[in-house]
């Protein structure tokens, strides 16, 4: 996986825009037109959008990378930390 954080934005009004971090990425090509992602992001990333772009509206995105449109299919939650609460940062049992 790729370790370099990266930001996204988001525009979410004209005067209004969201960064947020993109901490880690890897996957797994499936077929010439799926691929099984794993991200890592900081909280209020939007995933989906992340892929999409969008229509634009999130910078830097998937999409926009590979120059063809791009979507989500199935998205899994796999682990969801807080430092507000340190339990949740524990592997459960």
């Amino acid at each position: 996986m790729s370790s370099a954080p990266r930001y996204a934005s988001r525009t979410v009004a004209p005067n209004l825009v969201r960064e947020r971090r993109l901490i880690e990425a890897g996957g797994t090509l499936l077929s010439p037109r799926k691929a099984d992602l794993i991200l890592r992001g900081e909280g209020g990333l939007y995933i989906k959008e992340l892929i999409s772009g969008d229509e634009g509206r999130t910078v830097p995105s998937l999409t926009g990378r590979l120059g063809v449109v791009s979507r989500v299919v199935e998205l899994d939650v796999i682990d969801v930390t807080s430092n507000a609460f340190p339990d949740s940062q524990e592997e459960l049992a």
